[in-house]
């Protein structure tokens, strides 16, 4: 694949395999499912999903990127004008950001998460909606719990069971 070079938030940088875009208008329906390609910006409210195959590269900020596993999906709710905030809905992303200004959202099915500090995360989130998450380096808040660098939480509610990571 190629790469692009781009500051803005949602710009796709790589994609492998099957994966998907609908885009969400403002005051419209949702457009049909189309395929999502190298160089594509996301606006606020579109939903991005991979298949059995499928993998994604996205900037989030400068020196932020969201990568989605396979069978994967989440909402891009990004504005440009200071919410970071993605909606994880199924499956797994990596999150590495060498630059946190601003906490970084992440919404699963059942809570929100908080990316605080600059590091590397990663969040699942299985068919029942429950979430885990891996904080290699880094630090995370879910409701008044910190989840600190070499732990992983599973996480059902606002409150986190955390553990150490092996």
């Amino acid at each position: 694949g190629k790469y692009v070079i781009s500051a803005k938030a949602g710009v796709v940088n790589i994609i492998e395999g099957d994966v998907t875009l609908v885009r969400s208008l403002p005051f419209a329906a949702p457009e049909a499912p189309r395929t999502l390609i190298s160089g594509d910006e996301l606006n606020s409210g579109d939903v991005v999903n991979t298949g059995a195959t499928g993998r994604v590269e996205i900037l989030l900020d400068p020196g932020c990127y969201l990568r989605l596993g396979e069978q994967s999906r989440f909402v891009f709710l990004f504005d440009n004008i200071g919410t970071a905030k993605l909606k994880l809905t199924r499956g797994s992303a990596v999150l590495e950001a060498s630059s946190v200004e601003n906490p970084i959202f992440i919404e699963t099915p059942k809570n929100t998460l908080q990316i605080i500090r600059e590091g590397l995360y990663r969040f699942n989130v299985d068919s029942d909606g429950k979430a885990e998450v891996v904080v290699r380096k880094g630090r995370a808040l879910v409701g008044a719990t910190t989840i600190k660098e070499g732990k992983r939480a599973v996480v059902d509610s606002d409150i986190g069971v955390i553990a150490k990571l092996d």
